[in-house]
């Protein structure tokens, strides 16, 4: 692919991606990961996203961090942490071919879940599902889809629901990204590809944090997870 076109597609996505963060507080790297995967490569997708999600999160909390939910936020952390180490154990054991079809159902079956059953969880907050979303974030940066399982139902406040999970993701961004370093994950390219990403990221999270107050979330969220159904599409092939 030539490399003009693989930037332009990269900052179309990235720029999509982070104004759908800035709105719903989760679905951003989920969307992103599967084209970035193709664009990028695996291993800067997940330093690249991850990074910019930590940044993407950072602008959030500067505006919203009084709106967070302190109890709610230690508890899903401690339990996402667990599920993080047995993610990035199962990352670096299986082959990728593999993670990324499983990645890709796994993303499919939210989707349609979501779409088709809505209301299988409704009102409940399943505690189990946060550290399995903890596994997932530990092999694709992308847990957002099992945690927000939980945290719709601990969180029903809009408000408190975005700040809280954009705390949830800023701080395990660190622990990542120390795991990624110590192995050495982490390459002048994907430090490259992060610095570019940052001018799709700052318009993104300003688009959406416009698009907030003037848009149905129950709308947004259907039209979120029909193009989560895509990603995971996207992951297959």
């Amino acid at each position: 692919m030539d490399e003009t076109l693989r930037y332009l597609l990269i900052f179309l996505v990235l720029l999509f991606a982070n104004g759908i963060q800035a709105i719903t507080g989760f679905a951003g790297t989920l969307l992103a990961m599967p084209p970035s995967i193709h664009l990028m490569g695996a291993e800067d997708a997940r330093t690249v996203l991850n990074l910019l999600a930590q940044a993407s999160c950072f602008l959030i909390l500067l505006q919203s961090w009084r709106e967070v939910v302190w109890r709610a936020l230690g508890r899903m952390l401690a339990l996402m942490l667990v599920g993080m180490a047995a993610g990035v154990a199962l990352y670096r054991a299986l082959p990728l071919d593999f993670l990324l079809v499983v990645y890709g159902v796994f993303i499919l079956l939210v989707a349609v879940q979501k779409l088709c059953f809505p209301r299988l969880w409704q009102g409940k907050s399943p505690l189990w599902v946060v550290p399995l979303a903890g596994v997932i974030h530990g092999m694709f940066v992308s847990g957002g889809a099992l945690l927000v399982v939980y945290a719709s139902a601990a969180l029903p406040k809009k408000e408190t629901f975005r700040a809280t999970m954009a705390a949830v993701w800023f701080v395990l961004g660190f622990f990542f990204t120390g795991t990624q370093l110590a192995g050495g994950a982490v390459t002048a390219g994907a430090w490259q590809l992060t610095a570019f990403g940052l001018v799709p990221l700052l318009l993104g999270t300003w688009a959406g944090g416009r698009l907030l107050p003037h848009i149905s979330q129950d709308a947004f969220l259907k039209l979120t997870y029909l193009l989560l159904a895509v990603s995971g599409v996207l992951a297959i092939l």
